[in-house]
């Protein structure tokens, strides 16, 4: 296969002509661009594969004096070339980062199999997001994004994203021809009260999943990694958190040395990783596809997805990483504590108050504000009255009297006691 006759570029082509040619190839092939055209997608897969190789000098270099850096469809790499590359990736985290000392290794492992998941996400139905939650600002955890963006696909940092702004990165024209990004979304607890930006990242964590905008669909799945401070509530919540393999971190202690780090000496090393990433990634993917590897006991329906790909990629890298990886799972899964959904949080808030309640009735606004009064609420967000009734009626068909009632001088709708019998029994 003649890469530079798949992009119709010379032999000293450079690399914005190489660029501009893919670009122009992958329009002209790409199958949703051309749904009626059968050989549309194997075209686009050649130039994929063309400007992989040639965009990238160490590649080049090694196919022009007569290698191959493609895909090689059915051949997997060996075993201790992986386990190498594993190891190498860790190091550059290990260097420059102090995990949290009761997780120091599991953290450490967990990271480096989604930084390999990066780059072979394709192969896997859902992708694992990593959630980086510290105590105080200052604490290690954007060092750790310092450190993955050198290493995973197409790094994309963004700060206080809106929903468009995402949907058009992860889904526009450059990933089209270049593939999806790889999102860092750094302090996501200022910015997740966005119900579109919920949307955006729920829907993100499964293949095939699209966001549709004025006739035109974007594709939003993608690896994310997200990091935030863990108050009194984790920095995501709901669906999202449940998609989440989370990262707890602290702040280093002097007795925890690291490396001082600098971007162009990080980007320096890193480099060669990468390229050794994207190789590997190329000749592993079809396995990661068929892999099915075995879960260890005591993990839930939603655990086992987010880290399937991950055991995947441990698995095929044999030695003791089979292990590490299960251990790792198991230790980071044992110590969330389970999250109730929005919608039960809400009605244990509620009867909560109900408890402090002398009489068998009360007004939908005096229920809604002794429920935001209370310090420990389960369900973080103010709710106005009207809010918190259409989430009793909708969520729970639990309706206020007919006629407003007065009570302590007052004439307005609320509700009564019994109403809520049924809940308080089953979800308490």
């Amino acid at each position: 296969m003649d890469y530079y006759s798949i992009l119709g570029v010379p032999r000293d082509a450079g690399l914005a002509q190489i660029k501009n040619a893919y670009r122009k190839v992958a329009r002209e092939c790409h199958p949703d661009l051309h749904p009626n055209d059968p050989g549309a997608e194997e075209r686009f897969k050649a130039a994929q594969e063309a400007y992989a190789v040639l965009s990238n000098a160490a590649k080049r270099a090694v196919y022009d004096t007569g290698g191959r850096m493609g895909r090689v469809r059915g051949s997997t790499p060996s075993q201790s070339a992986s386990q190498m590359l594993a190891d190498s990736v860790r190091e550059q985290f290990t260097r420059y980062v102090a995990f949290h000392s009761e997780y120091y290794n599991v953290e450490a492992d967990t990271l480096t199999l989604w930084v390999m998941h990066t780059h072979a996400f394709e192969a896997t139905e859902t992708t694992p997001y990593m959630l980086l939650m510290a105590p105080t600002e200052e604490a290690g955890k954007s060092r750790i994004i310092d450190v993955a963006q050198y290493l995973v696909r197409r790094a994309s940092v963004v700060h206080d994203p809106t929903p468009a702004s995402l949907f058009h990165q992860i889904g526009g024209l450059e990933s089209l021809l270049f593939g999806p990004p790889t999102i860092f979304v750094d302090e996501v607890d200022m910015l997740y009260e966005s119900q579109a930006l919920k949307t955006v990242l729920n829907a993100g964590y499964r293949y095939g999943a699209y966001i549709s905008r004025a006739r035109t669909r974007y594709g939003v799945y993608c690896p994310k990694c997200f990091s935030g401070i863990a108050g009194r509530r984790p920095p995501v919540t709901g669906a999202t958190l449940s998609r989440c393999v989370q990262i707890p971190i602290r702040t280093r202690a002097p007795a925890e040395p690291i490396s001082k780090f600098f971007h162009r000496t990080a980007n320096r090393e890193c480099q060669p990783i990468h390229v050794r990433l994207e190789g590997w990634a190329l000749n592993a993917i079809d396995t990661l596809a068929d892999a099915s590897p075995s879960m260890p006991s005591g993990l839930s329906d939603r655990q086992e997805e987010c880290w399937e790909p991950l055991l995947a990629i441990a698995d095929q890298l044999g030695s003791d990483w089979p292990d590490r990886a299960r251990a790792a799972a198991m230790t980071l899964s044992a110590r969330i504590v389970k999250q109730p959904t929005e919608g039960l949080a809400i009605i244990r808030d509620v009867c909560r108050v109900w408890d402090d309640i002398d009489g068998d009735r009360v007004h939908t606004e005096v229920l809604a504000a002794r429920r935001n009064e209370l310090a420990d609420r389960l369900h973080y967000e103010h709710l106005s009255a009207q809010e918190l009734s259409n989430w009793l009626t909708n969520r729970f068909e639990i309706h206020p009297l007919p006629n407003p009632f007065r009570l302590n001088g007052k004439l307005l709708r609320g509700y009564e006691r019994e109403a809520f019998a049924d809940a308080r029994t089953r979800y308490r």
